[in-house]
């Protein structure tokens, strides 16, 4: 009898964590979802001037090669220290 419960048990906590998975799984997908609609609260539209010529891009774009000028710049550690314009752009003294 206990042999039977046991593998009742076992059978009934395979079922459960098989239906969690899925419900995990849809869980992800919704947030994914969500997060495109809302966008990331930190991936802001950042207005530059390099070099005269006016940009608009990603934070997550000036981000995306780790290790880059752009990186180190934007990650928010050095950003306090950036140039602005008059126009509170973002300068960089490059050619673009």
């Amino acid at each position: 009898e206990l042999e039977g419960d046991r593998l009742r048990l076992a059978e009934e906590l395979r079922e459960r964590q098989s239906r969690c998975s899925i419900e995990r799984a849809a869980i992800c997908c919704d947030q994914a979802r969500v997060q495109i609609v809302e966008g990331d609260p930190d991936d802001e539209l950042l207005s530059l001037n390099v070099g005269g010529q006016r940009f608009t891009a990603r934070r997550s774009t000036l981000c995306s090669v780790e290790g880059s000028y752009l990186a180190n710049v934007f990650s928010g550690r050095w950003e306090s220290s950036i140039e602005r314009d008059s126009e509170g752009r973002y300068f960089l003294d490059f050619d673009p």
